[in-house]
C-alpha cells in the first residue's frame, strides 16, 4: 500500500520532463540464465513506462498489457533465483524488476525487490547496483529516511566522477523527497558535469534554491529561529546553520542563548556542580562565532578577547581541534576564584571558510508524514516543507572557552574535551 502526501510531490511533476533513467542496461545479461536473459529481453522495452509510480498513465502501451509482463518477468527471475541462488547478476537483476513491478502495482513486489537487492549487497559488497536501486525502491515508497542514507553510502564509496549519470539522477530525486536540498544541488552539479543538460535541472534549482532563507550580518535573529535542538539519548546537539556549526552537550547541562545580533552567534552552557575546595561550584563552557572582518586574522579574533584580563593568556596544545588548525592558550588568572585556588580558563579559536554547498554538513533525510491507517478516511497528508537559513557568507571565525577554577578544573576539562569533541563547522 502507497502513502500519499503532498508538498514534494510537485517534484514528480519536474522530474516527468527529464530523460528516464535506465538501469536495466547495467545489467550484464551474459551472465544471467537462459531464462532469466529471456526476462530480462522481456521486460527491457517496457522498462521506460515503470520509472516511478503514479494514479495516472500517460502512455499509449496499455497499462494492463506492462502489468502483465512485468508480473511474468518477475515471476520467472524469482523462479530461476531460488534454482541459481549464487549468481550475484540474476539477485540485482529480479530486485531490480521487482521495483519496476512495484511501480505498477504488483502483488508483494516490493518486498521481494528488498529481499533480493539485500542478497545482492551480501553476496558482492563492492557493487554499488544493489544500495542503488535499493535506494531509490525506498524513497519511492516513501521510506527516504531508509533510502538516502544508501545512496550517500554508494557516493562516499565512489569518485563521484566514476558514477553512472543515472545514479545521480535517482540521488536527486531521493535528495529532493527527503528535503536535502544541498545534497540535490551538489548531484546536480556532477550530473551536468557528466554531461546532463544543465536546463533539464534548471525547474529543480530554482525549487531548492526556495529551501533557503538569506542571511546577513547586520541583522538580528531571534534565538529559536538561528538554532535547532535536537535530543540524542543522554546529549542534546545544537546547530545554527547561519553561522554553520553544530555541538552536542550533555542533557543536564544549562543552557543560555542570546539573539543572534550583529552577525554574532553564542552559546553558553553550565554543566552540573563538582566538589569544590568550598562547597561546590559549576564550570561554563562558551561557543561563539561570527564573520571575518576585512584584513582581521584569526589571532587578531582571539587577541581581542585575551587583551586586558586574559593578556598573560600562554599557547598550548589541547588533544583535538575541531578544524585543521587551531590556536590554543590556557590561562591562570589568580584573581578570579580565589576561595577555589583561582581561575583556571581554556581557549580555543579556529576559522572555517565558505562551503560550496550551503548545510549539506547538517542535512539529514526526512521521511515525509504517513496517514493514519486506523482512520477510514484515506484523506492525503499535507506538509509544508521548512525553509532553512543561509550560512553567513564569508569565512566564519569560532572561539570555544572552558571558564573554570582551579578546584575543579579536573573533571571542568573533560566537560570541554567532550564538547569539543563534539563540535562540527561547516
Amino acid at each position: 500500500m502507497r502513502n500519499s502526501f503532498v508538498g514534494l510531490i510537485v517534484f514528480l511533476f519536474v522530474l516527468s520532463g527529464q530523460q528516464g533513467s535506465a538501469q536495466l542496461r547495467e545489467i550484464d545479461s551474459t551472465k544471467l540464465p537462459p531464462d532469466a536473459a529471456a526476462a530480462y529481453a522481456k521486460v527491457l522495452p517496457y522498462e521506460q513506462y515503470v520509472q516511478g509510480w503514479s494514479d495516472k498513465w500517460n502512455y499509449d502501451v496499455p497499462r494492463n498489457e506492462v502489468v502483465s509482463v512485468l508480473s511474468s518477468a518477475l515471476t520467472q527471475l524469482t523462479a530461476s533465483a531460488k534454482a541459481a541462488p549464487e549468481n550475484h547478476e540474476l539477485q540485482v537483476l529480479t530486485g531490480l524488476v521487482a521495483h519496476y513491478a512495484y511501480n505498477v502495482d504488483v502483488k508483494d513486489s516490493f518486498d521481494s525487490s528488498v529481499h533480493f537487492l539485500q542478497l545482492a549487497t551480501q553476496s558482492d559488497s563492492s557493487d554499488i547496483r544493489p544500495n542503488w536501486f535499493l535506494g531509490i525502491h525506498q524513497c519511492q515508497a516513501n521510506q527516504g529516511d531508509m533510502g538516502m542514507p544508501r545512496l550517500i553510502a554508494v557516493e562516499e564509496s565512489s569518485d563521484w566522477r566514476h558514477l553512472p549519470l543515472d545514479f545521480w539522477d535517482a540521488y536527486v530525486t531521493c535528495s529532493m523527497l527527503t528535503l536535502m536540498p544541498a545534497h540535490t544541488l551538489r548531484a546536480i552539479d556532477h550530473a551536468t558535469q557528466l554531461g546532463a543538460s544543465p536546463d533539464s535541472m534548471k525547474n529543480i534549482v530554482d525549487i531548492e534554491n526556495k529551501r533557503y532563507k538569506s542571511s546577513d550580518a547586520a541583522s538580528t535573529y531571534p534565538a529559536h529561529d538561528a538554532w535547532e535542538a535536537e535530543n540524542h539519548g543522554d546529549d542534546v546537539t545544537f546547530t545554527t546553520r547561519l553561522c554553520g556549526v553544530s555541538f552536542a552537550v550533555h542533557s543536564n547541562w544549562i543552557p543560555k542563548i542570546p539573539d543572534v545580533q550583529h552577525g554574532t552567534c553564542s552559546a553558553v552552557f553550565e554543566p552540573p556542580e563538582y566538589p569544590a575546595k568550598h562547597g561546590k561550584s559549576s564550570p561554563s563552557v562558551l561557543l561563539m562565532a561570527r564573520p571575518a572582518k576585512a584584513q582581521e586574522a584569526l589571532s587578531d579574533f582571539v587577541g581581542d578577547f585575551l587583551k586586558g584580563r586574559y593578556a598573560d593568556a600562554k599557547p598550548t596544545t589541547l588533544s583535538y581541534c575541531p578544524s585543521t588548525h587551531c590556536l590554543s592558550y590556557e590561562m591562570i588568572v589568580k584573581d578570579m576564584y580565589e576561595s577555589e585556588g583561582g581561575g583556571h580558563l581554556l581557549a580555543v579559536a579556529f576559522e572555517r571558510d565558505a562551503p560550496p554547498y550551503d548545510g549539506l554538513i547538517f542535512e539529514q533525510p526526512w521521511a515525509p508524514p504517513k496517514p493514519d491507517d486506523s482512520k477510514k478516511s484515506k484523506r492525503p497528508v499535507y506538509y509544508r516543507p521548512d525553509t532553512v537559513f543561509h550560512r553567513l557568507p564569508g569565512k566564519i571565525y569560532y572561539l570555544v572557552i572552558l571558564d573554570s577554577n582551579a578546584s575543579i578544573f579536573a573533571p571542568a576539562s573533560k566537560d570541554f574535551d567532550f564538547f569539543l569533541h563534539s563540535i562540527r563547522p561547516e
